[in-house]
């Protein structure tokens, strides 16, 4: 090996773990740097990990660029599994549904056939919803059969009936806790509760708030944290504790892409 490849391979390994660490800021510095000395073909790779890396850091636009870039050169490749994962990292990503609908069905053209998670994430981003559901439930993917369950619950929760709800989330966060995807986990804590402050349950809102901001914070996802961290500060307001909402507003960058 060459001193330049084990140096690209030494960068590469720091860039991973510095990822694996939830250091996205180095993380991301490594991957640009592996990006600038890598050979062509490793380009969609680092560049689908740099835009993990600014999304995870709450930088979207960047992201959606790297992202982007990275859709492009998996297609040209004919990589179907690459498209597939730079383009399920780009949904995570606010934009408009029918931009993450076209992403998504182009993705699942160049994947083709299969019954991975892959495909159902696609197939749900793509409005095939009965094909995903169905798929789900030949393969027993907990996290998305229990996302089922949820919406099931919902009726009953805008009814009043907000206990099966509330118990469909703690399985959907669970579900996803097992698969490793603190995002959404925080994510699904984060919108109980403030589906529980609508309903004027400030009290019961606030402490899922909070512990979807310290999930959030304890896996570094920024973007998550800090909307989280606004629900608490929204709950204070509400109160007229007009300290204690601008402390919490004062501990947020402010500099958020969304």
């Amino acid at each position: 090996m060459s001193d330049g490849s084990t140096e690209l391979a030494g960068m590469l390994a720091a860039a991973r773990a510095a990822e694996a660490d939830g250091a996205w800021e180095r993380a991301a510095e490594c991957y640009e740097r592996c990006l600038n000395e890598a050979p062509a073909p490793e380009h969609a790779s680092l560049l689908l990990s740099l835009g993990r890396c600014h999304r995870s850091m709450a930088e979207a636009r960047a992201a959606w660029r790297f992202l982007m870039r990275a859709i492009v050169l998996y297609r040209e490749a004919g990589d179907g599994a690459g498209m597939a994962d730079a383009t399920l990292e780009a949904l995570r990503i606010w934009a408009p549904p029918e931009r993450q609908r076209q992403l998504a069905m182009d993705a699942l053209d160049l994947l083709g056939p299969g019954e991975s998670r892959r495909h159902v994430y696609l197939l749900l981003h793509a409005q095939r919803f009965d094909e995903g559901r169905a798929l789900a439930e030949r393969r027993g993917y907990a996290e998305v059969l229990a996302e089922v369950a949820r919406e099931q619950a919902r009726d009953a929760f805008n009814r009043g009936d907000h206990a099966p709800y509330l118990a469909a989330i703690e399985r959907l966060q669970e579900a996803f806790v097992a698969v490793g995807d603190h995002e959404r986990a925080a994510n699904t804590i984060r919108g109980a509760g403030y589906a529980l402050l609508a309903a004027g349950r400030l009290a019961d809102g606030e402490a899922l708030a909070r512990r979807a901001r310290d999930c959030a914070r304890e896996h570094h996802l920024r973007f998550p944290e800090e909307l989280a961290a606004l629900d608490v500060a929204g709950v204070a307001f509400a109160r007229g504790d007009l300290d204690g909402c601008g402390a919490v507003l004062a501990s947020l960058s402010t500099n958020l892409d969304f």
